[in-house]
């Protein structure tokens, strides 16, 4: 059985996360938005591999940049 914040779309959707931590969300501030705590968030971000530094480097890291431009 898969955990909870599995079931929540968003969170499983890596690029869609991705995008949230590069425009500068919080994961306290995603988690409002979908009702889930900011650990749930947390969860999902290391699930995907998404760590706080890499996404706020997003503008001196062409590969991540070019990623963000095609999920725009």
């Amino acid at each position: 059985m898969n955990p909870r914040w599995m079931y929540i779309p968003q969170l499983m959707d890596r690029d869609w996360l991705l995008k949230q931590k590069i425009s500068g969300r919080s994961a306290a501030d995603i988690g409002r938005e979908l009702e889930v705590s900011e650990r749930t968030v947390r969860t999902a971000l290391t699930y995907h591999k998404i760590a706080a530094p890499y996404a706020r480097i997003s503008e001196k890291n062409p590969e991540l940049k070019e990623r963000l431009d095609r999920i725009q």
